[in-house]
């Protein structure tokens, strides 16, 4: 029992410290973009702080899912230098992208005045504008890869200080030592699947459910960018419906219309826009 306490020790500091880089981020996103959020008080900040963790928890968990999983493992390779070196690899890959996307949002929600979705994502892989202008953009605003450059370092530094201890005490593998195991990891499996829903609401927590705890215009501080690109991901899109082939339809109205007329045409690009008066 004393080796799985020390590995989910080792987790839940890992995990903790996810959620203060969130925060930090949080911080930094208000910083960057204080003046669309002018009619905060200190209340209703803190209060977004507070609430940004329960979004903070889905997106850590559903982004860190594989991390998690390998983290609960109820083995003791876990605490072996290899299994640990696939870990932190595993952890920096993923949050770095999460750091990422929140670091963006902190410069791109000034010409979109929401939290980043999905849709961002397409907007990077069109063409080739991204990797054409991305030294122009990083010069333009300072501040992205500068907060992008700072919570990688505590990141790491941070993380490396979590120390995993290889010389653990010998327990012998017996009924009640596989029993325990057993029940820890079903119940931890419960309350992935409860964090991974956001709670034990009928439906999984969504975008709107920011609007709780604060006001239209604040909501942005309670959501974090990762939550809204998971959230926004793999959504349907609107279908297309034809009921009439393109020659059915202009036999009903036709568009384009033909004016026969006398007199020359004149290359002229005037147009008239008159108001009634009622």
């Amino acid at each position: 029992m004393q080796t799985l306490l020390v590995q989910y020790k080792l987790f839940a500091k890992r995990i903790l410290l996810l959620f203060a880089i969130y925060s930090l981020l949080r911080l930094f996103f208000f910083i960057s973009n204080h003046s669309y959020f002018s009619t905060l008080s200190v209340a209703d900040f803190l209060l977004a702080v507070l609430a940004g963790l329960r979004f903070d928890l889905v997106a850590i968990v559903i982004s860190n899912i594989l991390f998690i999983a390998l983290s609960l493992l109820p083995f003791r390779f876990f605490f072996s230098k290899w299994y640990q070196a696939v870990l932190a690899t595993l952890y920096y890959l993923i949050n770095t992208v999460a750091i990422l996307i929140n670091a963006i949002d902190c410069a791109y929600y000034k010409f979109i005045l929401k939290r980043s979705t999905a849709d961002l994502l397409s907007l990077i892989a069109l063409g080739n504008d991204t990797a054409n202008n991305i030294g122009s953009m990083a010069a333009t605003f300072w501040y992205v890869p500068l907060i992008l450059i700072i919570c990688i370092i505590i990141m790491i530094m941070v993380y490396k200080r979590i120390r995993v201890p290889y010389k653990l005490p010998h327990e012998s593998v017996t009924i009640k030592f596989i029993t325990q195991r057993i029940i820890v990891f079903a119940l931890s499996g419960g309350i992935i699947v409860i964090a991974f829903r956001g709670g034990l609401q009928y439906k999984p927590l969504g975008i709107l459910a920011a609007a709780q705890y604060a006001s239209p215009q604040n909501a942005p501080l309670v959501l974090n960018s990762a939550f809204t690109i998971i959230k926004t991901a793999y959504k349907d899109e609107l279908v297309t419906y034809n009921y009439f082939d393109e020659s059915q339809c202009e036999t009903y109205f036709n568009a384009l219309h033909h004016y026969q007329s006398s007199q020359p045409f004149q290359n002229k690009n005037v147009v008239k826009i008159g108001r009634a008066h009622v």
